[in-house]
């Protein structure tokens, strides 16, 4: 669901007319990569905490003193929440790799799209996402031997908490902690080599989809 967001930003960041304001963008959007979802959950809590969260002291500007809500606590948020935390941690990283393709595309192809007269819409559309495209399913095969993981361990346990453990249960915090916080070894060694061997049968079925329907694979 997620996976052509850092393409949309990608393109939109090559087609930013100030350079120093898209490289600006880039680092600036790159950095959550580099830090650990701890500290996510800090920056998360002190926005949208029910007490003096920052969103909540701008909603009670509209919806009265009393107002208040707690989107981490609210189980009809909590994968949404989830989804906004990946992206603002992993989208500007991603999209780095996009414009770095970008970089390989023949210029030639634009030149001649101006010949004929297509717009920057259109070279977006007929020279750049094709371009690309070979990168994006690369990343996008990949991320799919990852599909049981989620996001990862780290993000669902750090953001997890009584009111929305039941929507950010993923097989590696169940494995944690049925099998480790409950000193049951064997149960997680198995969980996790079924997960494996799970992951890598997604991997070489997408590799073999890719192989069929783009004539070419990954490996």
């Amino acid at each position: 669901m997620v996976a052509p967001v850092p393409v949309i930003f990608a393109v939109l960041l090559a087609h930013v007319p100030s350079r120093r304001l898209s490289k600006s963008v880039q680092i600036i959007s790159a950095l959550p990569n580099y830090i650990s979802y701890v500290l996510l959950y800090t920056v998360f809590f002190f926005l949208l905490a029910p007490g003096e969260g920052a969103l909540n002291v701008i909603l009670r500007l509209f919806y009265g003193p009393d107002f208040t809500s707690n989107l981490l606590a609210d189980p009809h948020w909590a994968w949404w929440m989830q989804t906004i935390a990946f992206l603002f941690k992993g989208m500007g990283y991603s999209a780095i790799i996009y414009i770095a393709a970008m970089t390989g595309i023949d210029p030639g192809l634009y030149d001649a799209a101006d010949v004929d007269g297509a717009g920057r819409f259109s070279k977006v559309i007929h020279v750049t996402l094709p371009g690309i495209a070979p990168t994006f399913f690369v990343l996008f095969l990949l991320s799919i031997a990852n599909l049981l993981s989620g996001a990862g361990f780290e993000q669902y346990y750090v953001f997890q908490n009584p009111a929305v453990i039941n929507k950010l249960e993923v097989l590696d915090t169940y494995i944690y902690k049925v099998g480790l916080q409950q000193n049951s070894f064997g149960f997680a060694t198995a969980a996790g080599m079924l997960k494996s061997l799970i992951s890598i049968g997604l991997l070489l079925s997408a590799n073999k989809l890719s192989k069929i329907v783009r004539g070419e694979s990954i490996f």
